[in-house]
């Protein structure tokens, strides 16, 4: 919401990484970071109960919105959801890998830098680089659509492409990464 409620997109990229900043530091489950490792801690049933419950949340999310003024916000929210539907199944794959790839970078350099401030600086520009650019995040779509109203096949299709590629690009940096140590 406060990315939304801010015009300056790099401004809004940093309030946006806000979110995995709270998540992080309160041990909080988010698809798109706990996929990266799934691999590894063969928690798979974790992993679907999480996004399901994120699913979840962000539905709850947008019916507080939806019962608020916050519905002054729902241009906006259209428009981003017409990008999406506007966009082929193939960029929105690519652009969630992307995404995954950064968030990857965020939520692991902020467990293994030691130093405060660099732990920040990458959870930080890590989020906010994949906002700018404008990658794609099933769980912030999810709740685009959700405010927005917007329900169909397409949508379902196409919020499935995106945790595909959320999480072929979680795993795939991971464990690419992971055989460079």
């Amino acid at each position: 919401m406060a990315y939304l409620s801010i015009e300056n997109k790099v401004i809004g990229g940093l309030f946006f990484s806000i979110g995995l900043f709270v998540i992080l530091n309160f041990n909080l489950n988010l698809y798109t970071g706990k996929i990266c490792y799934v691999i590894e801690k063969k928690n798979y049933l974790e992993v679907a109960i999480t996004l399901l419950g994120n699913f979840i949340g962000v539905s709850i999310l947008a019916i507080i919105c939806n019962l608020s003024r916050l519905t002054n916000l729902l241009e906006q929210v259209n428009q981003i959801c017409d990008i999406k539907l506007n966009d082929s199944y193939l960029s929105l794959f690519m652009l969630a890998i992307l995404c995954n790839i950064m968030i990857y970078i965020a939520v692991e350099g902020y467990s293994v830098f030691k130093s405060s401030i660099i732990k920040i600086i990458t959870l930080f520009m890590g989020i906010s680089i994949f906002v700018i650019c404008g990658f794609e995040h099933c769980i912030a779509d999810m709740f685009y659509f959700a405010f927005a109203g917007r329900l169909n096949f397409d949508i379902i299709l196409r919020l499935l492409i995106i945790i595909a590629g959320n999480t072929f690009g979680g795993i795939t940096i991971r464990q690419v990464l992971k055989e460079k140590k």
